[in-house]
């Protein structure tokens, strides 16, 4: 009770270890004590490069940074002592999950998972996508891949690309890059092909993405290089990194959204002498963990095995009406941060998450016919009842 009013508080098998661990972040946040580094950079008018000894590129004296500093900062050369170069493959996104979508428009959009799942069921509801709700990342031939793709050529925004996929199976027979985690029930999220007519802007967007995403998956691997520039100046090195894109493949699949980064040094060669501008002597400090978001919480209930698709953006959004938690990224309340002090006292069970898989496995044997529904009902009443009795 506050102020002559009462505040409904709650928990559940979901909200009680959700809440416990955002209680856990938010105290190593709230206790963190940072500790001060130094890191020292050479500056070119072309790129920046860093101090490293043996790998590490923090200094954790003062007087060792001041030192090496002093060393080096009148120097006006510096030397190409090694060049290394990585080429890589950057394989193609797996198909959208549910969880997988909500992330994906967190990042590229900013729209909540909530948000966003009402967004796919709606789409859904119109027949522009299959069935959101699903854990799969998995896309079964036996939906039609050329039928898609036609149909997708035919809508003047995705022409091009559904081309390029559709040039593919000429040469070779389409296949898409699969996720591991499956779902009995439906695959991974796909469009349908149907012309969309009139969206809203934000189901536009959703829509864009998983379009792209849909043509991404039948994409080659990109090909990238890493190159690492080893400078010498006065006996201590410095690196300086470029990563750029050889071949694009998917990644022209699934423009705009590519987040990758592109840097590229100028062409060099070993033992070659160039101009320093200066040197840099900077002092930082260490950072606490990072804060959930509203999208991260509901991977890490994923990963966690926590919750179903369906459910674990509602099971954020409760807790941010109960409030005990506030913000994006999130901050756990006083009042949460209570809550789960004295569950986690009086009541361990509740904010347990062997006891939440224990339920989710449970529920999973009566879907295979295991052991019956009332049986475990039946289990479930007593240990909840002896929870109960003993909080």
């Amino acid at each position: 009770r506050e102020n002559d009013r009462y505040k409904t508080l709650s928990t559940g098998r979901v909200q009680g270890p959700a809440l416990n661990f955002l209680a856990e972040r938010e105290r190593e946040i709230q206790e963190f004590e940072p500790d001060p580094y130094w890191e020292i950079f050479l500056h070119n008018s072309e790129f920046r490069a860093k101090f490293h000894d043996d790998g590490d590129e923090r200094i954790w004296e003062e007087e060792v940074a001041t030192g090496i500093f002093e060393e080096v900062e009148d120097e006006d050369e510096t030397k190409v002592a090694n060049i290394d170069i990585n080429n890589y493959t950057h394989k193609p996104p797996v198909p959208f999950n549910l969880t997988g979508l909500q992330k994906e428009a967190s990042s590229q959009f900013n729209i909540n998972p909530k948000t966003t799942q009402s967004i796919a069921q709606d789409l859904y509801e119109d027949s522009l996508i299959s069935y959101p709700r699903t854990e799969s990342q998995k896309l079964p031939p036996k939906i039609g891949y050329k039928n898609i793709l036609n149909k997708l050529k035919n809508q003047d925004n995705y022409t091009e690309k559904a081309k390029k996929v559709l040039k593919k199976d000429k040469n070779d027979n389409l296949y898409t890059k699969q996720g591991k985690k499956e779902d009995d029930a439906h695959p991974a999220i796909y469009p349908t092909g149907q012309n969309p007519g009139n969206l809203s802007k934000q189901e536009r967007k959703i829509y864009d993405l998983i379009v792209k995403r849909f043509f991404a998956v039948f994409g080659k691997a990109a090909k990238r290089q890493t190159l690492t520039m080893t400078l010498e100046t006065n006996g201590y090195t410095f690196d300086a990194k470029s990563k750029v894109t050889k071949e694009r493949n998917w990644f022209d699949l699934y423009d705009p959204y590519v987040k990758v980064e592109e840097a590229e040094l100028p062409e060099l060669d070993e033992g070659e002498t160039l101009p320093v501008e200066e040197f840099e002597l900077a002092e930082k400090e260490t950072k606490p963990p990072r804060r959930y978001s509203q999208t991260s919480i509901v991977s890490e209930l994923e990963k966690r095995n926590l919750g179903t698709k369906a459910t674990r953006a509602q099971v954020v959004d409760r807790l941010y009406d109960r409030e005990f938690i506030r913000n994006d990224p999130i901050q756990v309340t006083d009042l949460g941060l209570t809550i789960a002090e004295t569950l986690e006292e009086y009541s361990p069970e509740i904010v347990s998450e062997e006891l939440t898989r224990e339920f989710e496995e449970k529920m999973q044997s009566i879907k295979g016919e295991e052991e019956s529904k009332e049986e475990v009902l039946e289990k479930a009443q007593e240990e909840l009842g002896e929870t109960l009795r003993e909080f």
